[in-house]
C-alpha cells in the first residue's frame, strides 16, 4: 500500500524547559513511554517526527537526538528544531517536505508521554487502507481514532494505577488520513469541534490501543480497572504494551493532587 504512517510529537516546543530537572522528567516520559512503544511495533513501517523548540542549546539538542536514536534508527525518526507558534502546521510542512514518495499518509498526533499498543501501526494501516476509497478527491480527508484508551496514573509514592476511558477529541492518538501535500494538521483539531462532514471514524471497538499518563483532571472521566477484572486487564495491557512493566520502574513519580 502506498501509504505513510507518520507519528508527530511535540516536545517542549514553545515551552521553557531551561530547568534541568524539568527536562530530565519530560525526557524520561518520552524515552520510557512513547519511544519504547514505537520500537515495539509489530509493523515497523512508520516514520516519526519530533518537533522541539529552536531555542534549546546544542548540548540539549544532542541529548534529545541521542535519546531518540538509541531506540529508533535515524532513517525512521527525525528530530527537528523550529520556532514559531503553530507547531502542528510546522509538523505538517515537514511531513510534506520529507515523505513525498507515497500518495497517501496518516498523521498521528501523539503526546510525548503517551504510548500505542504493539499492534497499533498494523491496525491503523489496515483501517486506512479500507478507507482511502471513501475520499472523494485529494482535497478530502478523514479523521480516525481508536475508541478506548488506557490511562496510567503515578502518585507521589510511585504507586501506579490503570484506568480505562473512552477516547475524546482531545486525546493523544488522533489520526488524519489525507493525500500527500494536504495542509491540515491533526493537532489543530485536538479538543476542537470537527465538521459533521468529517466526523471521527472510531476504530477497534472497546479494546484500548493508546495509553497515556493521567492528570488529576482526566482521572475524573476515567474508570479505574476494577479488582474483579484487574488480572485480565493487566495481563492484556502487559501483552499489548510490552514495554510497560520495565517502564514503571524507570518513570519519575508524578504528583496528581
Amino acid at each position: 500500500m502506498k501509504l505513510h504512517v507518520v507519528f508527530q510529537v511535540i516536545f517542549g516546543h514553545g515551552q521553557d524547559w531551561s530547568d534541568p530537572a524539568r527536562l530530565d522528567e519530560e525526557l524520561a516520559y518520552l524515552t520510557e513511554i512513547t519511544l519504547p512503544s514505537l520500537a515495539a511495533q509489530s509493523d515497523g513501517n512508520f516514520r516519526l517526527l519530533i518537533l522541539c523548540d529552536d531555542g534549546l542549546d546544542d548540548d540539549t539538542r544532542n541529548r534529545i537526538r541521542h535519546a531518540v536514536w538509541a531506540l529508533l534508527p535515524r532513517r525512521r525518526a527525525k528530530v527537528i528544531f523550529r520556532g514559531g507558534e503553530d507547531a502542528g502546521a510546522e509538523l505538517t510542512r515537514s511531513t510534506n517536505g520529507r515523505f513525498d514518495d507515497r500518495p497517501w499518509r496518516v498523521q498521528v498526533a501523539l503526546d510525548h508521554d503517551a504510548a500505542v499498543s504493539n499492534d497499533y501501526v498494523a491496525r491503523l494501516r489496515a483501517a486506512a487502507g479500507t478507507r482511502i476509497k471513501r475520499l472523494s478527491s485529494t482535497e478530502d480527508y478523514l479523521f480516525m481514532a481508536f475508541g478506548a484508551h488506557y490511562g496510567l496514573s503515578l502518585d507521589h509514592r510511585g504507586d501506579a494505577a490503570l484506568y480505562e476511558k473512552p477516547a475524546r477529541r482531545g486525546d493523544s492518538g488522533l489520526a488524519l488520513l489525507a493525500a500527500h501535500g494536504h495542509e491540515m494538521s491533526p493537532f489543530a483539531h485536538r479538543g476542537q469541534p470537527i465538521s459533521p462532514d468529517h466526523p471521527i471514524d472510531l476504530l477497534g471497538g472497546t479494546k484500548p490501543f493508546v495509553l497515556g499518563l493521567l492528570t488529576d483532571r482526566s482521572i475524573r472521566v476515567a474508570k479505574r480497572v476494577t479488582r474483579a477484572g484487574e488480572d485480565k486487564v493487566l495481563a492484556d495491557a502487559a501483552r499489548r504494551f510490552s514495554w510497560l512493566g520495565p517502564a514503571l520502574n524507570a518513570l519519575p513519580q508524578r504528583t496528581l493532587h
